[in-house]
């Protein structure tokens, strides 16, 4: 008798909250496990990313996905969730968060900045 075991979705390596300067790369990872392999993709702000922008890409690897942006733009990811999302049709989909934050070029990292931006976190 060959039985065969589901496993709902569950995220195993989380995105990381991140800050970066503006007009730079930025890239989050998250790993997920399930039975079927679950598909992750992205959410930026509650919207699923598509890769067809000229800003996005992904990369799928094994029971993983990685989002690149590039440039990072102030007035349009500042302050942004991006979202991975694991689904393979068993249960809920997973979900985990991250958070990015995007400072101004000449504002750089000084350790007054520093501090202002980790109090957002």
């Amino acid at each position: 008798m060959f039985v065969f075991v589901v496993d709902a979705p569950k995220v195993t390596v989380a995105p990381r909250d991140q800050r970066v300067s503006d007009n730079g790369i930025i890239s989050f990872f998250c790993k997920a496990s399930g039975n079927p392999a679950p598909e992750v993709y992205w959410r930026k702000d509650g919207r699923r990313v598509s890769t067809g922008r000229p800003r996005f890409s992904t990369l799928n690897m094994p029971h993983g996905n990685v989002l690149r942006i590039e440039p990072v733009r102030t007035a349009r990811d500042h302050d942004n969730t991006v979202e991975c999302v694991a689904d393979n049709g068993v249960g809920e989909a997973a979900t985990s968060a991250a958070r990015l934050v995007v400072y101004s070029e000449g504002e750089g990292l000084s350790r007054s900045s520093f501090r202002r931006l980790s109090a957002v976190n």
